[in-house]
């Protein structure tokens, strides 16, 4: 009876390992080629189109929103006007003006005589309103009639003249022609009248009140006749 040799009956060792290196490359074989599976079905469910839409091209980023979408005042241009009892600053009524209240005319200040007294180195001019003498410049102008005490008169200035011929009303004024530039102050007495025509037409009949040759004169100034009324 023969005895067994060791090993009968059982592969090599090297055969036995070639046979898990092909079993296992066989799996890992199997197992790539379901992900590869899967990955290509993902992909091909991501980028094909939605069941029951037309294909087209893709959208791109950036693209303009569809008219639905659109928003601001194009988008609102149809919706009519806006209603005032929403916003009552729209409503017309509580923005207009209040109508302006009937204004009546003012009258005219009342014409009055101006009665001062002139001293030296002062003047007047028939349009001051209110009349009153007013002190000169160093030249002695600056009014239509002033008294200057170098000459020792009553000079006229600023495009006036002077009439000294015993007139007694405006109406001798505007008719007399003896025009003078001054009338000397030694020649006046009480009582005594003159008139001023001024650059403007402004006429004037000025009576001496009172006087004290080389101190003061003291005057009446008549105010103007009130316009005419124009002819209709």
């Amino acid at each position: 009876m023969s005895s067994a040799r060791p090993g009968d009956g059982e592969a090599p060792a090297g055969s036995r390992d070639w046979g898990k290196i092909t079993a296992i490359a066989t799996a890992v074989g199997t197992l790539l080629a379901g992900i590869a599976a899967l990955v290509s079905i993902f992909t091909y469910g991501s980028s094909s189109p939605a069941r029951g839409t037309a294909s087209g091209p893709p959208s791109q980023a950036g693209a303009e929103p569809s008219a639905s979408r659109e928003t601001g005042p194009a988008a609102s241009e149809d919706s009519g006007p806006p209603d005032p009892s929403a916003d009552p600053s729209a409503d017309p009524s509580t923005t207009s003006p209040p109508p302006a209240a009937p204004t009546t005319p003012r009258k005219p200040p009342t014409a009055r005589t101006a009665q001062f007294d002139l001293v030296e180195s002062y003047g007047f001019s028939l349009n001051d309103d209110p009349l009153r003498p007013g002190e000169t410049g160093a030249e002695g102008q600056g009014f239509e009639v002033h008294w200057d005490d170098f000459f020792n008169a009553l000079e006229a200035d600023q495009g006036a003249k002077l009439i000294k011929d015993g007139s007694k009303s405006l109406a001798d004024c505007k008719k007399a022609t003896r025009f003078e530039d001054s009338l000397n102050e030694y020649l006046p007495v009480k009582g005594d009248r003159f008139c001023v025509i001024s650059a403007t037409g402004a006429v004037g009949l000025v009576e001496v009140t009172d006087l004290e040759p080389g101190t003061y004169f003291g005057l009446k100034v008549p105010p103007p006749p009130a316009p005419e009324p124009a002819a209709s």
